[in-house]
């Protein structure tokens, strides 16, 4: 959203973020990019994070994720407004991280992909797959298999 606001696009930010200091820094950080963020929804306790451990020598780098339990994470159909979402939108871009983090997180995913799909509005994705985020109990070519 960021890289499409400095060339000048219109662009919004939709997630669901914690309603505390982080997630006022998160959101504040997005308008200063250029990025609406009117349509957040702001619930839940935690901003999910990941840590890199770069790597030396031979050692590679490691990421660790700690999603478990974050606002987006515990999110779930009904949570965002789509339909007020997608008014006036032509293209809709969803991130392969969402839907990787838990069974209700894809679920919204798939009902927001559903919504812009009945509005007649392009969809990107962004499969990025982590192996280490899905362990929730459905696979990665299941989910994304219907999402795409």
């Amino acid at each position: 959203a960021v890289g499409l606001a400095r060339f000048g696009l219109t662009v919004a930010y939709i997630s669901v973020i914690p309603n505390n200091s982080i997630g006022d820094a998160c959101i504040e950080e997005l308008r200063k990019q250029g990025v609406d963020t009117s349509l957040i929804v702001r619930k839940g306790n935690r901003l999910g994070t990941y840590f890199l451990e770069a790597g030396a020598n031979q050692r590679p780098s490691k990421v660790i994720y700690d999603r478990s339990h974050s606002a987006i994470a515990e999110a779930s159909p009904g949570d965002i407004n789509w339909d007020k979402v997608f008014d006036g939108v032509s293209w809709f871009h969803i991130s392969g991280i969402t839907p990787a983090i838990s069974l209700s997180a894809s679920e919204l995913s798939l009902e927001a992909v559903k919504k812009a799909r009945e509005k007649g509005i392009t969809v990107s994705c962004d499969l990025n797959f982590r192996k280490n985020l899905w362990k929730y109990g459905k696979s990665a070519p299941e989910v994304m298999g219907e999402l795409v």
